[in-house]
């Protein structure tokens, strides 16, 4: 008789509940908006990640050009995979890639950060042209954010590329412009307070930490980032 394969430390393999947990194997107690096991641990439940606004498209909806097409892809491929291992939570590879398909201000910022991260490759030359590239996009993405929030506010989308703004200036080791962003973040989250964004909590509770530290370490921090 064909027996199924047991999953981590003998147990049954894990079938039903967040995709989270069955990625974890862990046992999924199924209680919405959050499942226990990813509250305990400070992950991100798949439960939470419902996003109905954000329509995924298989590409970006605005124009690009071969060169922010190249660009785009190694945000998609790589970077996205980053933020997944930094927030140690496989569901962060879709959240990022899933707004960077649907909001025009997301998707200069994919090209920022794809171009940015790239340019450390370069040689100094290109990698100059590189940087300045990445700023305009930067810029861009700034510039389009506002236009979406003054057209129609969206906390979530606003906390979201705060997030990615944060990257942007961590690697230009910029902490103290990462630290305004992440004190905006904080500020719009605790003005609209909704059990839907705790995941977007426990993402700046990890900035938080990482980026003190970062402050302390180079002489410049303020204990000021409190999340709580």
């Amino acid at each position: 008789m064909k027996r199924s394969r047991p999953g981590a430390k003998g147990a049954s393999k894990v079938k039903t509940g967040c995709r989270t947990c069955r990625i974890r194997r862990k046992k999924c107690d199924e209680v919405r908006p959050a499942c226990s096991p990813c509250v305990n641990t400070k992950r991100v439940c798949d439960f939470l990640i419902i996003p109905p606004k954000l329509n995924l498209a298989r590409k970006p909806c605005i124009g690009f050009g071969d060169v922010e097409t190249l660009h785009f892809e190694y945000f998609r491929t790589i970077c996205t995979r980053e933020f997944s291992l930094y927030f140690e939570d496989p569901a962060w590879e879709r959240i990022i890639l899933q707004v960077a398909l649907a909001e025009p201000c997301m998707q200069h910022a994919a090209v920022a950060i794809g171009a940015l991260s790239r340019s450390q490759y370069h040689l100094d030359e290109s990698r100059h042209a590189a940087f300045e590239y990445s700023m305009r996009q930067y810029n861009l993405s700034i510039q389009a954010l506002k236009r979406r929030l003054d057209s129609a506010p969206d906390c979530e989308l606003a906390v979201l590329a705060g997030l990615v703004f944060i990257a942007i200036e961590m690697l230009q080791r910029h902490g103290n412009k990462a630290a305004m962003l992440l004190r905006g973040s904080l500020d719009m989250l605790r003005s609209n307070p909704s059990i839907r964004l705790k995941y977007l909590w426990i993402a700046l509770s990890r900035v938080e930490a990482q980026l003190s530290a970062f402050l302390d370490l180079h002489g410049c921090g303020d204990g000021s980032l409190a999340v709580a």
